[in-house]
């Protein structure tokens, strides 16, 4: 891995079927970039529907375009593909 694919404030959804809790249709903000761990970068996150944050790998998320509105909003998350930058 050459570095961290996500920015802060870039909206990202998770993806690990490992995680508790996880909503299906939350989208999360990336609230800051955190070292790697082992060969993982890592991040900490944050949804607008839960009072917690999160910490999760690089690999347990993708990135989620901007959303145009309406039914779109729900196939961006569906359709979500990381970004790599």
């Amino acid at each position: 891995m050459n570095g961290h694919a996500y920015s802060v404030g870039q909206s990202v959804n998770i993806t690990a079927s490992n995680l508790t809790n996880v909503s299906t249709v939350s989208v999360y903000k990336i609230v800051a970039v955190l070292p790697p761990l082992g060969a993982d970068f890592q991040y900490r996150i944050r949804s607008d529907h839960e009072p917690h944050e999160r910490v999760v790998a690089q690999s347990e998320i993708v990135g989620v375009l901007p959303a145009s509105g309406g039914d779109e909003f729900f196939k961006e998350i569906q359709n979500a593909v990381p970004i790599r930058g």
